[in-house]
């Protein structure tokens, strides 16, 4: 039987178990995985289940005579993820200092919110 080619086929083998979906193990649909990114021998991809719809984006790279992956469940679209990853619109260091006193300021009672 003729198989169509698969996005994960143009990964190294052996990284065929990254087909799964972490959430309800059910296998990738072709169409819900994109290779985003590719550079010296590691792969940026992005992963959609059509069954329970969670993403995952995952860092495959070759380290010596093996692969290895990292992978974390977002919310963030394939689009966002490429935007991000190049560091459009980064989180500055005065950007989190700030909103930690906007939360810890006694006048805005957020933290009095968050717990109700």
């Amino acid at each position: 039987m003729f198989r169509q080619n698969h996005p994960l086929d143009s990964l190294p083998e052996g990284i065929h178990s990254l087909s799964l979906c972490p959430i309800c193990q059910s296998k990738y649909n072709p169409i819900g995985v994109r290779i985003l990114e590719e550079r010296e021998g590691s792969h940026l991809v992005y992963f959609t289940c059509r069954n329970c719809a969670g993403s995952v984006v995952s860092v495959v790279t070759h380290v010596g005579i093996g692969i290895s992956s990292v992978g974390v469940l977002t919310d963030l679209s394939a689009d966002e993820v490429v935007r991000y990853a190049h560091g459009e619109d980064p989180i500055a260091l005065d950007d989190v200092l700030e909103l930690h006193a906007w939360i810890e300021d006694p006048r805005k009672k957020y933290l009095e919110f968050l717990m109700n």
